[in-house]
């Protein structure tokens, strides 16, 4: 089982003990799209701690698409087993692009298809109701698309499919390679940043155009009798929280843990 840590800062890297890869960079807010120079630093860490590296990315605007095209060129340069998570059509066509032009270092890319691309039930409460549904309701809840949709990933180039340990039970097909993010789980993210007011005065309704990364400083609990317990807003995403992977790792389903701990951006976090 490779064991896998998501990082915020490049420096975090150095006391880093147990991990045999590092993820860099971020799947929910492309205002926290790391600089090549940041970038370049995480890599340079990871090679002389022996790691191997994985570039993460989010959805992308046009204004910001060349800036993430030079950051994976970069990665896709460095060798070291690189691995790039996908959450961007545009981003993958581009990189397919690349290796159907012949670039050698893009055809050894590792290429995974990230959190926001799979269709995964994720809603908390599911746990509370599970054990009063019937089959065919609990196979709604539990099964993923790339049951049906698998074969088209592949076909994109796509060789490892990125998962959140969510509360209730789930069931993938057995043909893909998946990775399992925990303890903290996505549940939904949004281009408006409520992060935002705790600074300035900003109406909620209308897109953050200027990003002052309040997340570093400021998140969020949030509690109510519904759910099995706290849910997380962290910047202009909601997580909750699940350390419970004995099941789904025995299982022997996963082939690799991503320890993922959005807090770590909090100032004082541990």
């Amino acid at each position: 089982m490779e064991k896998a840590i998501i990082v915020s800062d490049p420096a975090q890297i150095d006391a880093l003990e147990g991990y045999d890869r590092v993820y860099y960079g971020t799947e929910f807010c492309d205002r926290l799209i790391p600089s090549k120079r940041d970038v370049s630093q995480a890599i340079e860490h990871c090679r002389a701690r022996g790691l191997k590296f994985t570039l993460a990315t989010p959805y992308i605007e046009q204004s910001d698409f060349q800036k993430v095209e030079n950051i994976v060129e970069l990665v896709a340069h460095a060798g070291n087993e690189s691995e790039v998570v996908i959450n961007d059509l545009g981003l993958l066509r581009h990189i397919n692009a690349q290796r159907e032009k012949g670039t050698s270092a893009y055809r050894d890319l590792t290429l995974l298809l990230g959190r926001l691309m799979n269709k995964l039930p994720r809603d908390p409460r599911y746990i509370n109701v599970v054990d009063q549904l019937n089959e065919r309701q609990r196979e709604g809840i539990s099964s993923n698309h790339l049951s049906y949709i698998g074969d088209f990933w592949r076909a994109q180039g796509i060789a490892r499919f990125e998962i959140d340990n969510v509360m209730h039970p789930i069931d993938l097909p057995a043909e893909n390679a998946y990775s399992l993010y925990y303890p903290y789980f996505y549940i939904s993210c949004s281009k408006t940043c409520l992060t935002a007011q705790c600074t300035r005065d900003h109406d909620i309704r209308e897109k953050t155009e200027k990003c002052q990364t309040e997340c570093a400083t400021y998140g969020f609990q949030l509690n109510h009798p519904s759910l099995p317990g706290p849910m997380y807003y962290l910047g202009n995403t909601f997580y909750g929280y699940n350390d419970k992977i004995d099941e789904k790792v025995t299982g022997a389903l996963f082939s690799r843990l991503v320890e993922y701990r959005p807090d770590m951006r909090l100032q004082g976090s541990n």
